[in-house]
């Protein structure tokens, strides 16, 4: 195990020279490399690789992993024999899950390695879903992402439910495994509630142009009805149990970074939303699972834009 700090930058640096080997692979595979296994082994090696170096770290270092002593005290609560209250529990997947490990009598370090397989796992899956050919692109593009070692070392529950629902949004066809997976999604963390309804939305009616409009015009209206808003979903019980500080505190200058209408996170989440106009509504592109994405990102997008003011770190 290596030192947070070192570990961190050790990962960054073995991620990036796995995209150049990567990126060199299919330069060459067309002409000189035609070996599946090649590509089946780089795939598994990167899959061990995220899951091992995201589980197996000092998680007590809470200069480097903020949230993760939090989990670790969670879990050490169980080892010595608590409870879960169903009446407290805010993510009760999540919450059975731990306690379950505490009862094997697993270590902490396995612990965090159950938790890396959940989030990395459902990723790997995913990938060899949008593409059986070229899986390993798909794979690289989610796991070099800003947000991936974030989710993997911080955001836990949250990482682990984005993962579980983008792997049932990529089998939204296989209709009763995909709700299935949704559901315990949301028993791991209830934020992915709302792409969980995006994705209702969009499989009824999927049409691109339609919810291009809609992302469009949340951006003048979060300048107008942003406190709206934001009493509309304090009305919801689980929302402003979770999120009624974060709604309603005062933002402090010294903890977060920007605070207002924030454009930078608009640009940002504004990419994917850009290279799906270009493609399909300029260069007719006709994919159904991919307009699906798209719909169910930017409907959940739009609703975040109109709580763009909320203080982010």
């Amino acid at each position: 195990m290596f030192e947070a700090t070192t570990q961190a930058l050790i990962y960054r640096i073995l991620l990036a020279t796995a995209v150049i080997f990567t990126a060199i692979y299919l330069l060459l595979r067309q002409k000189y490399i035609s070996n599946k296994f090649i590509a089946d082994f780089g795939m598994f090696s990167l899959l061990l690789f995220c899951i091992f170096f995201i589980g197996y770290r000092e998680w007590w270092n809470e200069d480097v992993f903020v949230d993760s002593v939090r989990y670790g005290g969670f879990y050490i609560e169980y080892l010595a024999g608590k409870i879960i209250d169903s009446e407290e529990a805010r993510d009760i997947g999540f919450e059975i899950m731990t306690q379950t490990c505490a009862n094997l009598g697993l270590s902490i370090d396995l612990y965090f390695l159950i938790c890396a397989f959940l989030y990395v796992f459902p990723l790997y899956l995913v990938s060899y879903k949008l593409s059986q050919n070229n899986f390993i692109v798909f794979f690289m593009m989610l796991i070099t992402a800003m947000s991936f070692y974030g989710y993997g070392v911080n955001g836990i529950r949250n990482g682990i439910a984005t993962s579980l629902l983008l792997l049932a949004m990529v089998n939204y066809k296989r209709t009763l495994y995909a709700l299935i997976l949704s559901v315990i999604a949301i028993s791991f963390h209830k934020s992915v509630v709302l792409p969980f309804l995006s994705l209702i939305c969009v499989s009824c009616y999927t049409n691109v142009r339609f919810y291009l409009k809609i992302w469009l015009m949340a951006i003048p209206l979060s300048f107008v009805i942003n406190k709206l808003f934001t009493d509309i979903l304090l009305s919801i019980s689980f929302i402003a149990d979770r999120a009624e500080e974060y709604l309603t505190g005062e933002a402090d200058s010294s903890v977060f970074s920007s605070t207002g209408f924030r454009i930078d996170f608009l640009l940002y989440s504004s990419v994917p939303i850009l290279i799906g106009y270009y493609f399909i509504l300029r260069k007719s592109f006709t994919n159904k699972l991919y307009e699906i994405l798209l719909c169910s990102y930017m409907l959940s997008n739009s609703v975040w834009i109109l709580l763009n003011q909320v203080p982010f770190l």
